[in-house]
């Protein structure tokens, strides 16, 4: 599998360096199409000459020598042809976006978010039909679209936010409890604060919602009118703005779960060898890390799953315009 991993890799890294090579070709190629004017006397000088034998030799299948500004014409189109088919091998026909963090981000500003990339594809005219779209219940227009998309992020975003809020107050109460444990030296004391605990503080999953959000909406549009390069520019700020909502999630999350207050061996590590750990089971209960941290790592990662199905989803209408 490893091995698999470093030839996509590498294959990667090919097809990257050749789409620059092609892409940096072309734009000279138009500068040099826009300077010299029209005709094959275009050629007719020592440069001139000079340009034609390169190209003959770097594309002998695409042009020839004495062809003029007529072949340099038709090989500008085919190596546009050719960079935008390069570009989908690249992003997949299906894109690229397949999880949150900060490489996403990074590619979504590099391609969709680039002027430069965007400017370089051609754009289907009409119609496109998007059904990844249709659940976000929005109508067919970028401004509905990103309304929902933001939305739905930001509501996602705030919903686990409560959660790691709520986490952190229950460790903080159940602390409490903790603190006067270790003062206690006998089995009669820990159970009375035990009982006190257990009163005072429901189980974790009963006292807070560790349920990954879900948003029922109704079904939206399927149809969507094919995007502008400017209008794919839009979505490219849409979905970094929902990556980072992610991001921020994971790194919040990160935060509570590599805190020291939930270790298990805080929590028994004090307790005198006459007075074994069962005595303190309703802490351990409330305070374990695994107990209180783990199912909001895992809403967390329900959350973010979701907000990359959101991107996934835009991103599709980009794909869809592009030819």
């Amino acid at each position: 599998m490893f091995s698999e991993l470093i030839s996509d890799l590498q294959e990667t890294a090919r097809l990257q360096a050749s789409l620059e090579a092609y892409t940096q070709d072309y734009h000279n190629l138009i500068l040099y199409q826009t300077s010299v004017g029209t005709g094959l006397e275009a050629f007719n000088t020592p440069a001139g000459t000079l340009i034609q034998t390169g190209l003959a030799t770097k594309y002998p299948e695409h042009f020839q020598t004495g062809t003029g500004l007529e072949g340099l014409t038709s090989l500008i189109k085919e190596l546009k042809e050719g960079i935008n088919g390069l570009k989908k091998t690249l992003t997949g026909r299906k894109g690229f976006i397949k999880q949150v963090g900060e490489r996403t981000l990074g590619k979504i500003k590099k391609t969709y978010g680039n002027k430069q990339w965007v400017g370089d594809n051609t754009y289907v005219t009409g119609v496109v039909s998007v059904q990844a779209l249709a659940p976000l219940g929005a109508k067919n227009t970028l401004t509905d679209v990103t309304r929902a998309a933001n939305t739905i992020a930001g509501d996602y975003s705030k919903t686990t936010g409560k959660t790691a809020d709520d986490v952190k107050q229950y460790v903080n109460k159940a602390r409490v409890f903790l603190k006067r444990m270790k003062q206690c030296k006998t089995k009669e004391e820990l159970k009375t604060i035990s009982d006190e605990l257990v009163k005072a503080l429901p189980l974790p999953k009963q006292a807070i919602d560790y349920t990954v959000p879900t948003l029922k909406l109704s079904s939206g549009a399927t149809e969507y009118p094919s995007l502008t390069g400017d209008e794919v520019v839009v979505l490219s700020r849409v979905m970094s703005a929902c990556v980072q909502q992610a991001i921020d999630i994971e790194n919040r999350v990160e935060e509570l779960y590599n805190s020291p207050y939930a270790m298990e061996e805080e929590l028994t590590d004090w307790l005198p060898e006459t007075i074994p750990v069962e005595a303190v089971k309703e802490l351990l209960h409330r305070l374990n890390y695994t107990a209180v941290i783990d199912p909001l790592f895992t809403q967390a990662e329900g959350t973010c799953s979701r907000i990359v199905t959101l991107c996934q989803a835009i991103e599709q209408w980009i794909v869809a315009s592009i030819k």
